[in-house]
C-alpha cells in the first residue's frame, strides 16, 4: 500500500497498548496515518504514543475504559480537538476469557459481554456521530473472533459477545451506508500476542493448535494489522458488511476435541488449555 494513501487520514485504535491494537497502530503510523491510540492503561497507551512520535508518526494517546460512557465521550471529544477529525476506526478492544461453560459465573459472563460487546457499541457510536457531524464518509472495522463464527469449546461467553459483534457490524453497514460510512471485521484465531502466551508455552497445546493451522504458522499482530489496513482504507471502498477470517485456515477446525463416545462431563483436565486470559483477540 503506498503511504500517499493515507496522508492526512486519522485512525483511532482501540485497546492500543499492547497486542494487536499496538500492532496496528505502529503498521498504520508507517503507512502515513495520523494515529489516535485509545486504551484502559493509560500509562501504557501513553508510552507507545511517545515511541510512535519519536518514529515520526503523529499521534495521541488517551486514557478510557470503553465501558465507560462518559470517559469514552470525553476521549472522543480529545481525538477531535488533537486531530479535528477521525476518517477511520479500529474498534479492537475486548477481553478473552477461556472457561467451561458450567463454570463460568453471573459476574464474568456480564464483564465479557459487557467489554466485548457494549464497550463497542458505545465507541462506534461516539464515532460514528462525529464522522455524521462533521460530514465524513468514514471507515469503521471491528475485531470479531473466528469462535464468535464456530463453536470451539470453553469461550460460551467469549463466542457469544464476538457473535454480537459480528451481527452489530454486519448491521451497521446496512444503516450508516447512506452517510457513505462503510463497517467491516475481521475475525482472527489464535494470535501470538502477550494475551496468549499461556497457550504458547505449554508445548502439547502448542503444538496441537499449528497442527491444525492449514498455513502452519501462528498468526502475528502484523497479519491482523495488514486486514485491518485494507478494510480501513480506499482500497477496499466497494466493501461493506464484510467478515474476513483472519486465522490461517483454521476457522472451521474444533480446537479443543471432545471424546463425544463417553457420556458425561468432559475431561477438561485434560483439554484445559490453563488459567483464563485477557486480551484482544482469542
Amino acid at each position: 500500500m503506498s503511504e500517499g494513501l493515507w496522508t492526512g487520514r486519522v485512525v483511532l485504535v482501540t485497546g492500543a497498548a499492547r497486542g494487536v491494537g499496538r500492532g496496528t497502530a505502529e503498521y498504520l503510523g508507517r503507512l502515513g496515518a495520523s494515529v489516535a491510540l485509545l486504551d484502559r492503561r493509560a500509562d501504557e497507551v501513553s508510552a507507545v504514543a511517545e515511541e510512535l512520535r519519536a518514529q515520526g508518526v503523529r499521534c495521541e494517546s488517551f486514557g478510557a475504559d470503553q465501558t465507560d460512557d462518559e470517559a469514552v465521550e470525553q476521549a472522543i471529544a480529545g481525538v477531535i480537538g488533537a486531530f479535528g477529525r477521525i476518517d477511520g476506526l479500529f474498534a479492537n478492544a475486548g477481553l478473552a476469557v477461556m472457561r467451561p461453560f458450567m463454570e463460568i459465573s453471573l459476574k464474568e459472563w456480564r464483564k465479557v459481554i459487557d467489554v466485548n460487546l457494549t464497550g463497542t457499541f458505545l465507541v462506534v457510536r461516539q464515532v460514528v456521530q462525529t464522522m455524521i457531524d462533521l460530514g465524513i464518509p468514514g471507515s469503521i472495522v471491528m475485531t470479531g473472533s473466528v469462535s464468535g463464527m464456530h463453536p470451539m469449546n470453553q469461550t460460551a461467553h467469549y463466542a457469544s459477545a464476538k457473535a454480537g459483534v459480528i451481527a452489530f457490524g454486519r448491521e451497521l453497514s446496512r444503516e450508516l451506508g447512506s452517510y457513505r460510512i462503510r463497517v467491516n471485521l475481521v475475525s482472527p484465531g489464535v494470535v501470538r500476542t502477550e494475551a496468549t502466551e499461556f497457550l504458547i508455552t505449554q508445548p502439547a497445546i502448542s503444538t496441537m493448535l499449528q497442527q491444525v493451522i492449514p498455513l502452519g504458522s501462528w498468526c502475528m499482530p502484523k497479519d491482523i494489522a495488514q486486514a485491518v489496513a485494507f478494510l480501513l482504507g480506499p482500497q477496499s471502498a466497494y466493501i461493506t458488511g464484510a467478515v474476513l477470517p483472519v486465522a490461517g485456515g483454521n476457522e472451521v477446525i474444533e480446537w479443543w476435541p471432545i471424546d463425544y463416545s463417553t457420556p458425561g462431563p468432559p475431561d477438561w483436565e485434560k483439554l484445559r488449555p490453563g488459567s483464563s486470559t485477557s486480551g484482544e483477540t482469542l
